[in-house]
C-alpha cells in the first residue's frame, strides 16, 4: 500500500512539474491586416498588407509573439483639395507580449502588447514616415478543424503619431 500511494504522490509532482512545458505551444501562419490612415476633415483610408506571424505560448495564458507585415494595397490621402497622394506600408515588424483566456468549445479570447516598428511610404516628397513605439490590441481566435483563424485590432502609437490596423489571420499549433 505504501509503495502504491509512493507511486500516485510521486506521478502528481511529476504531473504538476511537467504541466507547463506539456501545455506550451508553438504556432505560426499569414493573414492579411488593413491599416487605418486618418486624414484631417477627409475621409480615412485603409491600406493593406500581408501578415506573416510566429509565437510561443509558455502555458495556455501567456506567450510571446512576432510579426512581420509587407505592404499590398495602396489608398489615396486627401493632401488638399483636388491633390492626393498614395500611401502605403512599406513593412512593419513587432514583438508582443501575449495574455491568453482559454475558455473550452468557445473563442479564445486574447490580449498583447509590445514594440512594433513600421514604415509608410508615399508617392509626396517628404511623405514618408519611418518610426517604432508602443503597440497593444486584442482579439479572438477559434479553432476550425486543425487551424486557427484569429480576429485582431491593434494600436500603433508610433513616435507622435497612432494607426488602428485589424486583421485576420490563419495559425496553425505544434
Amino acid at each position: 500500500m505504501n509503495k502504491l500511494l509512493t507511486a500516485v504522490a510521486a506521478g502528481l509532482v511529476a504531473a504538476v512539474i511537467c504541466a507547463p512545458a506539456a501545455s506550451a505551444q508553438i504556432y505560426g501562419g499569414v493573414g492579411y491586416t488593413a491599416f487605418k490612415v486618418e486624414q484631417p476633415g477627409g475621409d480615412d483610408a485603409f491600406v493593406g498588407s500581408a501578415l506573416a506571424r510566429a509565437g510561443y505560448k509558455f502555458n495556455p495564458f501567456l506567450g510571446v509573439e512576432g510579426e512581420l507585415a509587407v505592404g499590398l494595397v495602396d489608398g489615396e490621402v486627401d493632401i488638399s483639395p483636388g491633390v492626393t497622394a498614395d500611401v502605403g506600408v512599406d513593412n512593419e515588424y513587432g514583438i508582443f507580449g501575449t495574455a491568453w483566456l482559454p475558455i473550452p468549445f468557445l473563442p479564445e479570447p486574447f490580449l498583447r502588447a509590445g514594440y512594433a516598428n513600421m514604415t509608410i511610404e508615399s508617392d509626396v516628397p517628404g511623405g514618408d514616415f519611418d518610426g517604432g513605439g508602443f503597440a497593444y490590441g486584442g482579439g479572438i481566435q477559434f479553432a476550425v478543424l486543425i487551424a486557427r483563424i484569429r480576429a485582431e485590432y491593434t494600436r500603433y502609437e508610433i513616435d507622435d503619431d497612432s494607426l488602428d490596423s485589424f486583421g485576420v489571420s490563419a495559425l496553425l499549433q505544434f
